[in-house]
């Protein structure tokens, strides 16, 4: 499902148990990351699970900056790098 530039808190996802007959398993809120710096933030729930979603322009950040952003917040926002 796409709802281009709809924004919303991330408390919706919780209301798709079913779509067209199959169980959804998952639902993620994909960012637009449209203009300069290019990163955007989503934290979102599903079925009781916190998710984080990084949308960033290419031209902004390399791998490894992705990589070390993500590991960073990761240990701050559980105190662990390994879950």
């Amino acid at each position: 499902m796409s709802s281009l530039h709809y924004s919303e808190t991330g408390e919706s996802l919780d209301l798709y148990k079913q779509l067209f007959s199959s169980a959804v398993v998952n639902a993620i809120h994909y960012p637009p990351s449209m203009y300069p710096p290019g990163i955007t933030f989503v934290f979102s729930r599903y079925q009781g699970t916190l998710q984080l979603t990084l949308g960033y322009m290419k031209s902004v950040l390399s791998d490894a900056e992705v990589k070390h952003l993500l590991a960073e917040l990761q240990l701050g926002l559980l105190g662990s790098e390994n879950t």
